[in-house]
């Protein structure tokens, strides 16, 4: 059922499919916007959890987003995969059933829908439309364009005696370096596909002007000037401004997951700063909630500062986990799908991999890429007559389909298990539980009522170190409500936090990391007539809010 979640869709088919399930699954799936994207699609939202089971605000949440950059489309299809298993899994897995009646997902697979549409019809960028290819594009110099019109952006070679690439002798159709030494030979300098407007010189030509929604977030923004397609100013563009609207008005959303590509790893905080900056045991909880991700998707962990930025002085500013984490301390991972260096068997297995992965990898790649994605795979050199460079070649690989997301042929497999790391990641969050109630009367119409509250969830109620370190971590309410006048109590508006099974990994010991409550036992003593119903709540709006009925007889 819904196989076409398995194929690269563009928007009208991507909506309909959206529909389509939320109207097969009406009792677990609603579908909502949160906003329309700069040129006026629709940013889709879909809510998946078990609405006969309390309100969703009562819930704790897991929210998830794909498709911010333009032309990494597979995180789309493993939240429409993810969808689909929650709801199809749901009658017959009793795991589900649990978890989608304490936890409402927020999902948003598409969040860049104008950006999609352009980078499926070839356009190698990132940005959301306000800036397209030779229409809007406010200054001079270089611009994308699909020359030969045939849907693919390639590269272009220009003759050059001082050119830093030649042709392969091992694979012709590729280029290769030019060693540092080396001269007497037929040389290229290498661009990619399309039009130059203005009067430029020499090699270097101006940068288009792009977006880059990851760098549009409140949480450590820097201007244009400082980070390429950081925007006018923090949430300039309307997809960001709607998932910050969201979030701000959905404080149940406890752990937060953005799907990306291409490198084939699951990215952890900080952007900005090492990991000696974690409060507490912070750095730990990221170690154990990425080991289950490369338990079933095979990447590793690594630090967005320490290990996925490549000059340490240009640090990422105004990503979303940064603001999410960093600002709020909500748990906050990237998954980095696909890595075509692993999948051809290149040697090339890099979180970071260069540009260029060398010549004999790239013959690897080539011959991995015709075999999956035949004539799409390279374009031939052939040549050109450019109207503002002259004599060009153009030709080389559909870099969107061979290196930034995978083939269809393994989209069923990557988006499912993907899904799978994502249903283990909400099942991390705490959940509060009441048990062990216990009525007493003492005389007439005075009566003690005692209850154990306890986080039977893996994560504690405050989340993260990082959530208190910053002040947003809210205290675990409770209440008695009803018809009863209450005398005194052990805790009258709130109790400490409580912690989850996160950090015991062994048996207790006086020698490790000491042990804190995860359980809390109140007390009350109420004046109540007899036969009367009161309500006990416990929580707050990121652990969700649990009730329990309770007689007095």
């Amino acid at each position: 059922m819904f196989e076409n979640i398995y194929r690269y869709q563009r928007f009208e088919d991507f909506k309909i499919t959206l529909q389509e399930i939320a109207r097969a699954f009406p009792e677990l799936v609603r579908l909502e916007t949160i906003g329309t994207s700069f040129r006026g699609r629709e940013v889709f939202l879909v809510k998946v959890t078990d609405f006969s089971k309390g309100m969703e605000e009562d819930k704790n949440a897991f929210y998830a987003d794909a498709c911010t950059h333009a032309e990494e489309f597979s995180g789309c299809n493993a939240l429409l995969s993810l969808i689909k298993q929650l709801a199809e899994d749901f009658e017959k897995d009793e795991k589900i059933r649990d978890l989608l009646s304490h936890t409402v997902f927020y999902l948003i697979p598409r969040l860049n829908p104008d950006g999609i549409e352009f980078a499926m019809e070839g356009h190698p960028w990132c940005g959301n439309g306000r800036y397209l290819p030779a229409e809007s594009q406010p200054l001079d110099g270089f611009y994308w364009e699909d020359l030969d019109d045939n849907g693919i952006i390639a590269n272009m070679r220009i003759e050059d005696p001082d050119g830093e690439w030649k042709i392969s002798e091992k694979e012709p159709r590729l280029m290769t370096l030019r060693s540092p030494g080396e001269h007497g030979g037929k040389y290229y300098r290498l661009y990619p596909e399309g039009r130059i407007r203005g009067k430029v010189e020499g090699a270097p030509l101006p940068k288009p002007r792009d977006g880059n929604l990851n760098r549009n977030y409140p949480s450590l923004w820097t201007p244009e000037g400082m980070q390429y397609g950081a925007g006018d100013l923090p949430l300039s563009e309307p997809e960001t401004r709607a998932v910050a609207d969201f979030m701000v008005t959905h404080k149940n959303i406890a752990m937060v997951l953005s799907l990306h590509t291409n490198a084939g790893v699951i990215l952890r905080p900080f952007g900005h700063q090492s990991d000696s900056h974690y409060k507490g045991r912070d750095l730990h909880i990221f170690e154990e909630l990425g080991k289950m991700g490369t338990e079933i998707l095979d990447y590793p962990v690594v630090s967005v500062f320490e290990e996925f930025t490549p000059e340490s002085e240009a640090v990422r500013g105004g990503t979303l986990t940064d603001w999410t984490y960093f600002t709020k301390g909500i748990p906050s991972l990237v998954i980095e799908q696909w890595n075509v260096g692993k999948e051809s068997d290149c040697g090339i297995t890099s979180p970071y991999p260069p540009d260029y992965l060398g010549e004999d990898a790239e013959i690897r790649v080539l011959r991995w890429a015709e075999e999956h994605l035949k004539d799409r795979a390279y374009v031939d050199w052939k040549e050109y007559d450019h109207p503002e460079l002259g004599k060009v070649e153009i030709g080389g690989f559909n870099r969107i389909r061979v290196f930034r997301n995978p083939p269809e042929d393994y989209l069923k497999d990557l988006s499912d298990r993907t899904a799978r790391y994502a249903i283990r990641l909400a099942s991390c969050l705490p959940e509060l539980e009441i048990r062990d109630v216990k009525v007493r009367n003492i005389e007439g119409s005075i009566h003690k009522i005692e209850a154990v509250i306890r986080n039977r969830g893996y994560l504690p109620t405050y989340l993260s170190s990082q959530s208190r370190e910053v002040g947003d971590c809210e205290d675990l309410k409770v209440s008695l409500d009803g018809d009863c006048e209450i005398i005194c109590a052990t805790d009258e508006k709130t109790i400490p936090h409580l912690e989850g099974r996160f950090g015991r990994e062994s048996e207790w010991s006086q020698w490790i990391f000491p042990w804190e409550p995860n359980e809390k036992k109140v007390e009350w003593v109420i004046r109540s007539a007899s036969d009367n119903m009161l309500t006990l709540t416990i929580g707050n709006s990121r652990c969700g809010f649990t009730r329990k009925e309770i007689h007095i007889e």
